[in-house]
């Protein structure tokens, strides 16, 4: 599953783009030079820094409202772990050729598969190289984001998915991604793996899964899984990871395009395009 998130993206031809007003997926937007860049996901939240300050690695907060108690009168862009957000790219033979047609099938889908409670998820929809897609936030109450932010007097920019962030930068990063017809990017954060098939650089496929144990047998079982059901497919996929939390080990033919083990995200895969590198 995946979302349209709001406010202008670089790699316009490989990466969601806006195609309507903000929302409350993008909060209180500013134009401000100098923000913090935060993950947040289920045990808590990472902060990478502000940009215009040197490279360290992310402090760890208990959550968004704690981090807002302690940075007063700064400004922030929030992305959201894999884990919470549910993701769904639509079949482009699909009539959808609105948003409220793609968000009214999204939500019919994801009431069928979790029940009554995907009526409260917030959606987004988005749409990249005539791909389309929505995101629905969950485990997450985005008013209750907002309102720790006015609370703390923090500017909160947007809110988005991190896998957003990521293939941007992996794009520019690693070349081959843009040229190879079928590759994987793994997206790892400790148990939690989003899985991104892009062709030629184009993403055409998402898929989230949870490991048992975030060890690399438990990847390669995933990239197993990944590559059953294939044999339609002309060329066998490549497969490249990068993320955080991952014990120490052989990943096989799995390649890597930054380490796996540390502890916390890279603050290169969170600031913004100026400052990450």
């Amino acid at each position: 599953m995946s979302p349209r998130l709001d406010g202008p993206l670089p790699e316009p031809a490989a990466t969601p783009q806006r195609r309507r007003p903000p929302s409350r997926w993008g909060a209180w937007v500013h134009n401000y030079t100098q923000r913090h860049s935060l993950l947040l996901h289920e045990g808590g939240l990472w902060d990478a820094g502000a940009t215009r300050e040197p490279l360290a690695p992310p402090h760890h907060h208990a959550g968004f409202g704690d981090w807002c108690v302690g940075h007063t009168g700064r400004v922030c862009d929030l992305w959201l772990s894999g884990a919470l957000v549910h993701e769904m790219v639509c079949d482009p033979s699909l009539p959808l050729s609105s948003d409220t047609a793609l968000l009214e099938h999204a939500r019919a889908a994801l009431v069928h598969y979790h029940g009554d409670v995907a009526l409260r998820w917030p959606l987004a929809a988005w749409s990249a190289r005539g791909q389309q897609g929505v995101s629905a936030l969950h485990r997450v109450d985005v008013e209750q984001l907002v309102q720790q932010a006015r609370a703390g007097g923090v500017r909160l920019r947007f809110v988005r998915p991190w896998w957003v962030r990521v293939l941007v930068l992996a794009l520019r990063r690693a070349p081959q991604l843009r040229s190879h017809p079928c590759i994987w990017l793994l997206i790892i954060e400790g148990r939690f793996v989003s899985a991104l098939r892009l062709h030629h650089g184009a993403l055409v496929e998402l898929r989230s899964h949870w490991l048992l144990a975030a060890t690399p047998a438990q990847v390669q079982a995933f990239v197993g899984s990944l590559h059953e059901g294939a044999a339609e497919r002309p060329h066998r996929a490549s497969v490249c990871a990068l993320g955080y939390g991952l014990a120490a080990g052989d990943l096989g033919a799995v390649e890597t395009l930054a380490p796996l083990t540390t502890p916390a995200p890279a603050a290169q895969w969170l600031l913004p395009e100026g400052q990450a590198r």
